[in-house]
């Protein structure tokens, strides 16, 4: 779980997933403890990013690979999505300034 970068206090696995599934990265989230808004930093975003496309193509290249019907391959996305929601938690950084992505 992250942290405050400005208190230190942990944060919930609520504002965990506030933060980490707004699609605006530039959206800072308010810390319940101190009150200061927190942003994803830029190396999370990228990894978040990239583990999210890593997922998505496992996704679609398993079924021919396998010779799936649709079902089967939705039925196997299901835990896939669940490792990579509990990663992205794993994988959020707080900072205290809004970093661009460039």
């Amino acid at each position: 779980m992250p942290t405050c970068q400005n208190c230190g206090h942990r944060w919930s696995l609520k504002n965990t997933l506030k933060v980490a599934f707004k699609f605006n990265g530039n959206t800072g989230q308010k810390c319940s403890h101190c009150g200061e808004i927190q942003y994803v930093s830029k190396k999370s975003r990228n990894q978040t990013g990239i583990l999210g496309i890593i997922a998505f193509l496992a996704v679609v290249l398993i079924r021919p690979l396998l010779n799936q019907d649709f079902s089967t391959s939705m039925l196997l996305a299901i835990p896939i999505v669940g490792v990579l929601v509990i990663m992205i938690i794993y994988l959020i950084k707080l900072s205290n300034t809004r970093e661009t992505v460039r």
